[in-house]
């Protein structure tokens, strides 16, 4: 235990290291905190270990008493809070995963030699892992993915309007799809703004040329407690600085439906 009480008291004075670097960093996910969650979650252990021997062992001040007890009153709120929350972040990520992978199961029954055209921006991780996972996975190496051009059909280059004209390949478009999207949330490979965007652009580029052949789609329900409101509040009155570009209710309590919609060329 001595050991572990010397390597907590090393790990707190390096705190603000941590801290230092996460502010720089323009998103911050729950996998980027977990060595600083994890040694939190250590040093939390001794340190209510260490209060709890010193208060049998010694008479301590009820102003002291006072502190500590309030101090541990927060963590557990703020522990509850943060459950909460994580398990709705857990739905997110499942929805999304099953969506993803829904899309990648429909996109290997495509006829030999297909081509699909994900619009989504680029660059784009999404479209290049869509590709790798029906090569490797689904063993259809011989369909073709890449980004569609999301841009007005006017200048949609006369290169790539020719190719989907004469080529002999069957062409498929796929269009990301988004309602209520949870803010924080899970990383995401597009916002809702952005999938409404890809639509749109999709459509006002090919026009009558498509035909809708699937939705792949996931609904959850969301359920999460917005404690950043307050330190929003406060640095914005106290710095005139907007914290928070995006305002939401204080719970949320919507459901998310994302996934994806796919068309074919005609």
């Amino acid at each position: 235990m001595s050991g572990l009480r010397a390597w907590s008291g090393k790990w707190v004075s390096g705190w603000g290291g941590w801290v230092s670097i996460f502010l720089t960093w323009p998103s911050l996910l729950e996998y980027h905190m977990l060595p600083f969650a994890l040694g939190a979650c250590a040093v939390s252990g001794v340190l209510l270990d260490g209060l709890l021997s010193w208060h049998r062992t010694q008479r301590v001040a009820s102003g002291r008493l006072a502190w500590g007890v309030g101090a541990l009153m927060a963590t557990s709120v703020l522990a509850v809070t943060t459950v909460l929350n994580n398990a709705s972040n857990a739905r997110v990520q499942l929805a999304i995963d099953e969506a993803n992978d829904g899309l990648v199961d429909f996109l290997a029954t495509l006829p030999p030699g297909s081509q699909v055209f994900v619009s989504l921006p680029e660059p784009n991780e999404y479209v290049y892992e869509i590709g790798v996972h029906l090569q490797h996975l689904r063993k259809r190496p011989d369909l073709t993915v890449d980004h569609f051009a999301s841009r007005p059909a006017s200048q949609v280059p006369a290169a790539l309007s020719q190719a989907l004209r004469t080529s002999s390949s069957p062409s498929y478009y796929v269009s990301p799809r988004m309602k209520n999207q949870p803010v924080p949330s899970v990383r995401l490979a597009f916002n809702e703004d952005g999938a409404k965007q890809g639509q749109s652009s999709l459509e006002a580029a090919m026009a009558s040329r498509l035909c809708h052949v699937a939705d792949i789609a996931r609904l959850t329900r969301l359920f999460d407690l917005d404690v950043h409101l307050g330190a929003c509040q406060v640095v914005e009155r106290a710095t005139g600085v907007v914290l928070c570009a995006r305002r939401r209710e204080v719970v949320e309590n919507r459901r998310l439906t994302y996934g994806w919609s796919v068309y074919q060329g005609n």
